[in-house]
């Protein structure tokens, strides 16, 4: 099976602890894993595969047959999934404390029937991936730098954590082996940006999902995070008429 490729599979793997072996490059071609294959496009892939089945004698029909092949809406060419390190949002404490807020009764669902839908859902508790490579959206605020050693990583966190922005809480860090180091920056506009450009960091290039940026839209509209006269008028609310379709996002 492909778990790097089929979210099936995926799931498959994940139970049976199976390795995630990616067979392809971001430019849609198989990369060093694919052996022979590897620089050709996925669609001639095939064809060499089966040409090859058949000089052996290993083809015993081919039918056509329709199913159902998940397209792209953009470019409206068949999806390949690929496997790739993605940014999520930890989602075990968010997700009980909205669940909490249904079952005490601080919030109502209408019709109460769509109450279980919403709590199922949000009992998976599974982390919401929030990146997407897209070309525009709001760019995820974390800045990345990869050292050549661990020990230079350790010796950057602890420059790091003397700063006076990262004292008073409005920047943070982690991090990843070997020797990456992330920072993220509470308050865009700030001289830390350009401090972080200039020590070698590169901002990630992915965007925050449509569902995370919609949810921050109306807040920053208003002023947010100071505390201004709309903010206040609108926020909190107290309803929300939502599509049944889409209760569970």
């Amino acid at each position: 099976i492909t778990p790097a490729h089929d979210p099936n599979d995926y799931e498959v793997a994940q139970r049976c602890d199976l390795p995630m072996i990616n067979i392809l490059n971001v430019d849609g071609t198989l990369n060093a894993e694919a052996g022979s294959y590897q620089g050709l496009t996925v669609h001639k892939a095939r064809k060499r595969i089966i040409e090859e089945l058949e000089e052996l004698g290993l083809v015993a029909d081919i039918e056509d047959r329709e199913i159902d092949l998940a397209h792209s809406d953009r470019s409206q060419t068949p999806i390949e999934p690929l496997l790739a390190d993605q940014w999520f949002v930890k989602m075990d404490q968010l997700a009980q404390n909205a669940m909490d807020a249904v079952t005490d009764g601080r919030v109502k669902i209408i019709p109460e029937r769509y109450a279980k839908g919403y709590l199922d859902w949000l009992g998976e508790k599974r982390d919401w991936p929030v990146g997407r490579q897209l070309w525009w959206g709001h760019q995820i605020p974390i800045w990345t730098r990869q050292f050549q050693t661990p020990a230079a990583a350790k010796a950057e966190m602890e420059r790091l954590a003397e700063l006076p922005l990262c004292k008073q809480g409005g920047m943070r860090w982690a991090l990843e082996a070997p020797g990456v180091v992330h920072v993220s920056i509470r308050d865009e506009g700030t001289t830390a940006q350009e401090q972080l450009t200039a020590a070698g960091y590169e901002r990630q290039s992915d965007v925050l999902d449509t569902w995370f940026s919609s949810a921050l839209w109306p807040h920053s509209t208003l002023g947010w995070p100071e505390k201004t006269p709309e903010l206040q008028y609108f926020y909190p609310t107290s309803t929300l008429i939502t599509s049944r379709d889409i209760i569970t996002l």
